[in-house]
Parts: C-alpha cells; sequence; structure tokens
C-alpha cells in the first residue's frame, strides 16, 4: 500500500519507533530514523535528535491508547504535539474454532509476542483452561518491560528476544523450542 504524499518541512525529521517501520516507510520513499538499541517509545526518546525539541511542533501518527509515553515526555521537553490516529486496534474475534485448534495443539506451544495489549487480549479472551495450558507453555516477548507484564500475568517460561521484529521473534522461538528439547 502506497502511503500518501506527505509534506515535510526541508528541516523536518522523521521517526520510527522501530527498523522495521522505518523499513516500510522506506519502502514509500520516506527516510525514517529509527533507535538502534531498543524498538519501544523509551528508545525512541532517548534519540539524541529528540533531546531538545523546545519550541518544535511534532507529529505523532498511530493509533489511540497505547502506552501514551511519547507525547507527554515530549511537551514536557517543551515540543507542540499534535497526535494523529490513523488505525486503531481492536481485540481478535475468536471463535470456538480458534479455541479447539489451541486445545488439540500438541505441546510444546511457543507464542510470539511484542506489545502488552495483545497479552492483554490473550488473557482476557482465551477460556480458563485454555490460558492456564499457555502460562505453563513458552512465551517469546520483544521487550523486558513485556517479559515482566507476563510474569506478572502468570507466565513462567518468558523468553526474551532481541527486538519485535519477526527475525527476532523467531529467534527466540528457536531458543524457547531448544529449552523444551533439554
Amino acid at each position: 500500500m502506497a502511503l500518501p504524499s506527505l509534506q515535510i518541512a526541508p528541516h523536518g525529521s522523521i521517526f520510527a519507533i522501530g527498523a522495521g517501520t522505518a523499513r516500510a516507510l522506506a519502502r514509500n520513499g520516506v527516510r525514517a530514523v529509527a533507535p538502534d538499541e531498543r524498538s519501544d517509545s523509551e528508545g525512541l526518546l532517548q534519540l539524541s535528535a529528540l533531546a531538545a525539541v523546545e519550541g518544535r511542533r511534532i507529529a505523532l501518527v498511530g493509533a489511540p491508547a497505547g502506552r501514551d509515553l511519547i507525547a507527554p515526555a515530549l511537551r514536557r521537553r517543551g515540543a507542540a504535539v499534535e497526535e494523529i490516529h490513523v488505525y486503531e486496534r481492536v481485540a481478535p474475534r475468536l471463535t470456538r474454532k480458534h479455541f479447539d485448534a489451541l486445545a488439540g495443539a500438541e505441546d510444546p506451544l511457543i507464542t510470539l509476542l511484542s506489545s502488552a495489549e495483545a497479552l492483554g487480549h490473550l488473557v482476557e479472551l482465551l477460556p480458563t483452561a485454555l490460558l492456564q495450558r499457555l502460562q505453563r507453555q513458552s512465551l517469546v516477548v520483544s521487550s523486558e518491560r513485556l517479559a515482566d507484564i507476563a510474569a506478572g500475568r502468570g507466565f513462567s517460561s518468558v523468553f526474551r528476544a532481541a527486538s519485535a521484529t519477526p527475525a527476532d521473534l523467531v529467534e527466540g522461538a528457536a531458543r524457547a523450542l531448544a529449552h523444551h528439547r533439554l
């Protein structure tokens, strides 16, 4: 899907929360800066280019809700921030077919997650017996923060991936699978 034409001031910059978003923008001719170390709100806010933003106008493009860390932090740094919501996060529509497939799946089960919101959906939507089964299986998460949340939600075998990229999550799944084979 092509992006609409963007009009950025000559001195303006575009930032992406992670390398995946930066690559998607690049495929559409938009050069964006992404954090190297952390692909999350904290990583973005650590970028030196966002340290001194007093008097700057910043547009945040994303979805409503979320963790709401970036806009308040940039406002505290003196920026005028406008939030532009271009999509909405919604819970998946799980049916009996999904539940039956999960109930019939063989162990080990390895679940890959890159957001606390997705984890929350799992906890809220799965029947108790299926949730308890998943909590005893392996969970691969994209950040230390998400690992802490998962542990607090009763997941006992949590593996941290290097990032939220598909390659890093799959590498984390491989580590989890190797752990099961020990």
